[in-house]
């Protein structure tokens, strides 16, 4: 007889040695990258050969058009977009029954269930394709029913077909190897500057908070913490862990835990159905600012440097990226920066 074929793992969204994942599943990685690792689970990879694929320097280089941040180091992702208002499913059904997982951004307008059926154009959420059983599909959702193992199952009819116009393709590579301590440390050293300028965005996003904190904004803000900001400081600390003098990783953990903290809060209140105390949040969007400042002076002396602010003091490219970001997720232009918020 010949060799029997190895049975690759299901997959699933395993909270059982996720990165980082203690309470809930934005612990640490947000809904895509969640996918992303419960692929790379599924060929093989443990929770160190995820961790070295997803880890680098913190960077705020993200692309112009507002669409997710990632990185994947050895293994490949393509993030593709419908043209012209048309659906990728007949590729994603190809896909499934070739056996290959794929990661949708779902337009609400489309999805059976959503308050923004047939209302507006929302892309603000990634799933886990996973199979096709009759005229369903089956997928991974990490705010799907925890006793249903994040599962879930929508009837793919011609309407809801239109739904998937943005899918996240990923082609694992065996596991890259880790870091060595001379490339986390270079890996440290290349990260202060955009920690800098993040904190000078923060604390220009605390001062616009302050003058004129409204819906459009706060989701933006929520989008960027969980696209570009909680998932790079949980990765910096968890890459640095090994090398960490002692200051390094807890400043970058209390960041982590402050963005986090700062991303739930504006999740709770994004969802409130009556006009929302958005200025509650104030004083946890200026902590953040403190605890990036504080990651950015443990990182520079981690590696003998220093912090230099820059000419960005009015947080032009966090601006950007906000605007951006609303533009991606719900077609929606932020309001123009006010001189007041400047200053």
């Amino acid at each position: 007889m010949g060799a029997s074929k190895p049975v690759k793992p299901r997959i699933e969204l395993d909270p059982r040695d996720a990165l980082g994942w203690r309470d809930i599943p934005l612990d640490g990685l947000n809904c895509y990258l969640r996918s992303v690792e419960a692929i790379l689970r599924s060929h093989g990879h443990r929770r160190d050969d995820v961790l070295a694929a997803m880890s680098g320097p913190v960077t705020d280089d993200m692309p112009a058009d507002g669409s997710p941040w990632f990185r994947l180091n050895g293994s490949r992702a393509q993030l593709t977009a419908a043209l012209d208002g048309g659906s990728l499913w007949p590729s994603i059904e190809s896909d499934l029954r070739a056996g290959t997982p794929v990661i949708v951004f779902p337009d609400y307008y489309y999805w059976p269930g959503s308050r923004f059926r047939h209302r507006r154009h929302v892309h603000d959420h990634a799933i886990l394709l996973t199979e096709i059983r009759g005229n369903s599909v089956e997928y991974l959702d990490i705010d799907a029913e925890r006793r249903d193992g994040f599962r879930a199952s929508v009837s793919v009819d011609d309407d809801v077909a239109q739904a998937f116009r943005r899918v996240l393709a990923v082609e694992p590579a065996p596991p890259a190897p880790r870091q060595s301590p001379d490339e986390l440390r270079r890996i440290v050293a290349a990260s202060v500057a955009p920690l800098t300028r993040w904190v000078q965005g923060v604390r220009a996003l605390a001062a616009w908070w302050r003058d004129d904190a409204y819906p459009g904004l706060a989701h933006a803000v929520e989008w960027w913490i969980f696209s570009d900001l909680q998932s790079q400081l949980f990765l910096m600390a968890e890459q640095c862990a090994e090398i960490d003098d002692g200051r390094l990783v807890p400043a970058a953990r209390a960041a982590t835990t402050q963005a986090q903290k700062a991303g739930l809060f504006l999740i709770a209140m994004n969802e409130y159905k009556s006009e929302a105390p958005y200025r509650l949040a104030g004083d946890d969007i200026a902590l953040l600012g403190d605890r990036l400042a504080t990651l950015a002076y443990a990182a520079a002396e981690y590696v003998a440097g220093t912090v230099e602010f820059g000419a960005d003091r009015n947080g032009e490219k966090l601006w950007r990226r906000l605007d951006a970001l609303s533009r991606w997720h719900v077609g929606i232009q932020l309001r123009p920066l006010q001189e007041p918020a400047l200053g």
